[in-house]
């Protein structure tokens, strides 16, 4: 079953020239991503993407400096310490004469643990408004492109009960890293090399591709995807 919908946008009014992606549980839950390398020949990873398309392509290319990204996990006060490496080289934030696309990708920390539990997930980037096509426009988003989680390989993907922080406590054990410090002291080499968008099929692959569906996992299945500009 392919899922779709659309969104309005007007990223020409950026204000502070502030883009942000939100991925969020539903109130219930959170989302985990965990795998163990192990004595894996490559490291297991999970990106997370998301693409939207608009048939107005009035916009000029925009190839974000990840340098002016931010990462925020927010554990919903749970005080959950994430355990990752992110690949800055293998990550982007895309805007692009039609459309937005978006990749962060995550490997295990230095102790060859990936540990991710999170109710949501805020990617803030800096972007030229005036590049951007003027007004408002619809951009729509499927599942037959790119809008997922990825489960690692020999990991897990799901979302767990959210157990809440008793009211007598405030913290909310947010943390925000800029992404410029997380980038992985090592050299990495990226067994995929899909640099941009091509969408992939929502059933089986044909033989020819070196794509295991099986790790993948939709995210508008498990969370809610959102953009929101002019913050």
């Amino acid at each position: 079953m392919i899922c779709g919908g659309s969104l309005p946008l007007d990223l020409s009014t950026g204000g502070d020239n502030k883009l942000s992606f939100v991925w969020e549980a539903p109130d219930d839950k959170v989302i985990s991503i965990a795998a163990e390398r192990g004595d894996m020949e490559f490291p297991p990873r999970t990106r997370v993407e998301l693409e939207l398309k608009t048939p107005d392509c009035e916009a000029e290319y925009q190839g974000i400096d990840m340098k002016t990204v931010t990462l925020d996990f927010d554990d919903g006060g749970i005080g959950h310490t994430q355990s990752y490496t992110f690949l800055n080289g293998e990550s982007f934030v895309d805007l692009l004469a039609c459309g937005i696309f978006t990749r962060m990708q995550f490997e295990p920390a230095a102790d060859g643990i990936l540990d991710l539990k999170f109710k949501k997930l805020t990617v803030t980037a800096l972007y030229d408004s005036q590049k951007m096509a003027q007004g408002e426009l619809e951009y729509t988003w499927s599942t037959s492109g790119y809008i997922w989680m990825r489960k690692p390989e020999d990991g897990s993907i799901e979302l767990e009960d959210f157990v809440g922080v008793p009211s007598t406590t405030t913290a909310t054990s947010s943390t925000v890293l800029p992404l410029a410090t997380t980038t992985s002291p090592e050299a990495v080499t990226d067994v995929e090399s899909t640099p941009k968008p091509t969408p992939l099929p929502t059933s089986s692959p044909p033989s020819s591709s070196p794509v295991n569906m099986d790790t993948f996992v939709a995210s508008s299945f498990l969370i809610l995807a959102s953009v929101v500009g002019a913050m």
